[in-house]
């Protein structure tokens, strides 16, 4: 934390740079500092962009070309997290001090850095000004010491999401144009090869576009595990015939290992008999907590495209694999979704006894704790 400090004058427990006053501050006795907390926020897909740090100092260079260069300086930030969620600890952080009211300005590049929202930005802004602090947002012209910073603050933010829904659209636009020209989508599936579709500019850029290949070392390994499984050979006995053949794992896996389920949805995947999905689920937004949620595509909202230069097995074996994963599913096929009785259910509550015992000190319900161990 970087802090320098001025002892202040107050007037009737306010000081005029915080609240619009022009005149001079007389010297009553009442003395504190300006306690100013600079924000900033980057999200993962803005991890090349201006950093939190370049923020923070473009947020103090505007504070000393406004006439306050002695002030107490607090960072707050949010790094990797997505504007949209409301429940990051940044933020949280930051109303926690505007409450309890251990700042007395509140600075911000922009409305977006702390919400990207048509609605947060303005409670944000209303809970400062209920507290007696000042908030400002530098690049939105938006200042609660100005008369018109409601207005002003509700056009901006409606220009903020404004802009956020032209860009999902393009980007759903260059996804698609991605997909016809037959481009890698998603992660790398095991059995392929990641390459540039130009050689030439990916060595000055280092980024794509890629298209996948076959890695033609795995190919007798991939039908031999499509027979094993087609001759009923259970899930985990096909995770250690891989494992022994040293087959890579998915490029998005946290274990270099295969289990059970991991085999299941290899078999599963279209790719392997030259078809390839995409957007089988969508990223639906929770709005009561502003998170993201993966739901169930429509069948007619899936992408589809045949790929004949990834097929590793016939259609025939393909589907003789699947039909022995479906034997061996004993509970059959499962609602999916909302049509799922359990759907949101947390998995503590699940329980044949969940929602019957309670604590006899404090009236909170009981979970249950170590499913896994048997604790």
């Amino acid at each position: 934390m970087d802090t320098t400090t001025q002892v202040i004058s107050r007037k009737d427990g306010r000081n005029d740079f915080l609240h619009g006053s022009q005149g001079d501050l007389p010297d009553n006795g009442i003395q504190r500092r300006i306690r100013i907390l600079i924000y900033g926020r980057f999200s993962t897909e803005e991890q090349n962009c201006r950093s939190c740090r370049d923020q923070h100092e473009y947020c103090r260079d505007w504070l000393e070309r406004q006439g306050v260069p002695f002030s107490e300086i607090l960072i707050e930030a949010d790094e990797g997290i997505p504007g949209e969620r409301l429940d990051r600890p940044g933020i949280d952080r930051v109303r926690n001090l505007i409450r309890s009211r251990q700042i007395d300005m509140l600075v911000g590049e922009d409305v977006s850095r702390f919400y990207r929202d048509r609605g947060e930005p303005y409670k944000l802004a209303g809970e400062c000004v209920d507290h007696g602090i000042r908030f400002v947002a530098v690049n939105d012209g938006v200042d609660t010491n100005k008369p018109d910073w409601q207005s002003t603050l509700s056009r901006v933010s409606e220009e903020h999401a404004a802009h956020n829904d032209k860009l999902s659209l393009r980007i759903k636009r260059a996804s698609l144009a991605r997909w016809k020209n037959g481009e890698a989508m998603g992660p790398l599936a095991p059995g392929y090869q990641r390459i540039p579709v130009d050689p030439v500019q990916h060595e000055r850029t280092r980024r794509g576009p890629y298209k996948d290949e076959k890695d033609e070392q795995w190919a007798s390994t991939i039908e031999e595990l499509f027979q094993r499984c087609a001759r009923g050979d259970p899930p985990d006995r096909l995770a250690e015939f891989l494992n022994v053949r040293g087959f890579p794992t998915r490029a998005n896996s946290q274990t270099r290992r295969w289990a059970g389920n991991g085999v299941k949805n290899l078999i599963k995947n279209y790719i392997y008999k030259g078809h390839e999905q995409y957007r089988e689920t969508f990223s639906k937004k929770h709005f009561g907590s502003g998170r993201r949620q993966a739901e169930r595509s429509a069948p007619d909202a899936v992408w589809f495209r045949p790929m004949p230069h990834l097929r590793f097995v016939s259609d025939l074996l393909w589907q003789q694999a699947n039909d022995a994963i479906a034997r061996r599913d004993r509970g059959g096929s499962h609602p999916q979704g909302q049509e799922n009785p359990l759907y949101r259910v947390p998995r503590n509550s699940r329980s044949p006894l969940a929602n019957h015992f309670f604590c006899a000190a404090c009236g909170s319900k009981m979970i249950t704790q170590g499913r896994n161990d048997g604790g």
